[in-house]
């Protein structure tokens, strides 16, 4: 990490529940996947991410396309895409993740120059559908090309195994425009559910666990204010467990996602807390809450 200025923290410390700062890995075994690179850069405006450079694939499983990747086997997948986008200047960075024709996941962010804008979403796939991902700028680079290893952008789909794997997505129906105070992200549009047995989602935003295991929660938001602060962070039993700050201009990306070992009735709620005019915009596409059971201890 790298940081400049007159009192640099290139990181904050991460305290006993690793809120501030954390550093995890995950062993994947023989889950198949797709990593793609695009061979060149593009330039303002909106363009579809190429998916021409192919670092690893399972063709079983993948088929890749010019600007998408289509999977061959219905199930649950995970879609994980970044890039590096330039505005001479400030200027919006968008990114958005579509299956065939349907937008499932928006990033908005306003940022000056380089900056990464990245989307990560679970979603069940049929066989034959496709993936696609697009950028824009409005007066630079929609986004850097992807080098042999990826460094600058790229594109990665994994098969994360049945459709009806134990996995939730949901999100909030409405804007919250308050300031100045912590606000829980409601989950009142239930996108789709498979985890019933082991966690309930209620509507006022509390996620309860059914089953102690390992459970992955990621969680985003776009937020709106002026050039200043804006927090997000998850609860664990009202203490919270991963935290995230920025100082920010217009519309940004705020998100936490993490694994962790939680045990059965422990509770876990969302919150935002931003100093202008948007907490958090109304889901799913540009924000949203997804759980997934990833194992025993």
């Amino acid at each position: 990490m790298y940081s400049t200025g007159s009192n640099p923290y290139r990181w904050h410390s991460g305290n006993g529940r690793g809120a501030h700062s954390r550093v995890q890995i995950t062993y994947m075994g023989g889950k198949p996947f797709h990593s793609a690179m695009c061979s060149r850069s593009r330039g303002r405006g909106w363009h579809w991410y190429c998916t021409n450079r192919t670092e690893r694939t399972n063709s079983r499983f993948f088929k890749r396309g010019s600007n998408y990747i289509r999977v061959k086997r219905t199930g649950m997948y995970r879609i994980n895409a970044r890039a590096l986008i330039y505005t001479r200047g400030w200027g919006p960075h968008h990114q958005a993740i579509y299956i065939n024709k349907r937008r499932v996941s928006y990033t908005h962010d306003y940022k000056v120059y380089w900056a990464v804008t990245k989307g990560d979403v679970m979603w069940p796939m049929k066989a034959g559908q496709y993936v696609r991902v697009k950028y824009y700028s409005n007066n630079g680079h929609a986004y850097h090309s992807g080098h042999s290893s990826g460094a600058h952008s790229n594109l990665q789909i994994s098969y994360e195994g049945a459709r009806n794997r134990p996995v939730a997505s949901y999100a909030c129906r409405h804007h919250n425009r308050s300031r100045r105070h912590w606000r829980t992200y409601c989950l009142n549009r239930r996108e789709f559910d498979y985890g019933r047995r082991y966690f309930k989602v209620y509507s006022s935003g509390q996620i309860r666990i059914n089953r102690t295991g390992t459970y992955r929660i990621n969680a985003w938001a776009l937020s709106h204010s002026g050039y200043t602060w804006r927090n997000s962070r998850v609860l664990i039993n009202g203490s919270y467990w991963s935290y995230c700050h920025t100082h920010d201009n217009s519309w940004s990306r705020l998100g936490n996602d993490f694994y962790w070992r939680l045990r059965k009735n422990q509770r876990v709620h969302i919150q935002y807390n931003t100093n202008g005019s948007y907490q958090w915009h109304s889901g799913p596409t540009h924000s949203r809450v997804q759980i997934s059971y990833e194992g025993r201890y």
